[in-house]
């Protein structure tokens, strides 16, 4: 029977035991590829913030296809406010996000809906527009911590713009549409900001940002078309990697953004991992060492002995061998 010696058990063991973590390791490190970090990222809020875009894009197409067909029926198109008024009820009754329906005629007469009796038509372009043929939207307005915006389309009647169907719209709608990106990925911040760059939704750091807050739009997109993969400090002054889309509506912008510390999170996850093995390796070394030089050692001198034992009885028979031989001889 094929007898190990103690010291190459030794020997492999320890070469088992630095070897294995090392592998391991080996396998883990090859994530830990900033470039292809980022560029996950960035693909990742592309995705997510695309989707987005087209769910703001879809809100307004809906207001707008609401008001055209509330400004394509009889009852509007005639001025008729007695029959107009059941259609314009309903339609505010089912959708929250209007704050007020009414309509206007071409002598800035309101001939249904609630306006402030203050209110100066004549110095608003948006609803100079709707009387153009052309669709009208407001600035952003802000009132305490909501955001509203002005909406008008033509109203037609044989050709001829008769005046135009107006809309108030609560802009609040848009902060569930930012809650949604964040519930994907809580470490990802998503906000739309007017074109002087002010809040029109809530931020995830700051849920009272709503004409509050402030970025700079231009130094904000100039940093994403200069490279994407380059981290840019946002309006909190923090390190983030992000991306921007342009909302073809009143020249909004949609911002999604992700810290740097949190893109690389994985990274300094996967060097705990490292630092981790690396200490169990130190900590098996040793205590293999001390086995060996305790019970192991034990096992050894104890083989040598058997071997003495075994080599003197061979020497032994060897003796008594010969000495029959001479004797015959």
């Amino acid at each position: 029977m094929i007898r190990l010696n103690p010291k190459y058990i030794k020997i492999l063991g320890m070469i088992m035991i630095s070897i294995l973590p090392t592998i391991i390791a080996s396998f883990l490190f090859l994530d830990i590829d900033n470039e292809t970090n980022v560029n996950l990222t960035m693909s990742s809020l592309y995705t997510v913030g695309n989707n987005y875009k087209q769910q703001v894009n879809n809100w307004i197409e809906e207001i707008l296809f609401t008001l055209k067909a509330l400004a394509y029926s009889n009852p509007v198109k005639n001025m008729d406010r007695d029959k107009m008024a059941g259609i314009i009820e309903y339609v505010k009754a089912n959708k929250e996000l209007y704050r007020e329906i009414y309509v206007v005629d071409r002598n800035y007469n309101v001939i249904y809906g609630y306006v402030n009796q203050l209110t100066d038509f004549r110095n608003e372009g948006w609803l100079e527009k709707a009387f153009q043929g052309q669709i009208g939207i407001s600035t952003v307005r802000f009132r305490g911590n909501s955001a509203i915006i002005e909406v008008a389309v033509p109203i037609v009647n044989e050709k001829a713009v008769v005046g135009a169907m107006c809309a108030s719209i609560r802009l609040s709608y848009l902060n569930d549409i930012m809650e949604d990106i964040r519930l994907m990925d809580d470490t990802v911040e998503g906000y739309l900001v007017n074109k002087e760059g002010i809040f029109i939704t809530e931020s995830r750091f700051h849920p009272d940002a709503v004409g509050r807050e402030k970025v700079d739009v231009k130094r904000v997109k100039l940093n994403i078309d200069y490279s994407r993969e380059t981290p840019y400090l946002d309006y909190r002054g923090e390190e983030v990697y992000g991306i921007y889309f342009d909302i073809p509506f009143n020249n909004w912008t949609l911002i999604v953004e992700k810290d740097k510390k949190e893109v690389n999170k994985n990274n300094k996850d996967i060097v705990k991992i490292g630092e981790y093995l690396t200490g169990f390796e130190v900590a098996a070394m040793a205590l293999l060492q001390k086995l060996f030089n305790g019970e192991f050692k034990n096992i050894f001198s104890k083989s040598i002995i058997v071997d003495k034992e075994l080599n003197l009885e061979f020497n032994l028979d060897e003796k008594g061998k010969k000495d029959d031989e001479d004797d015959v001889v």
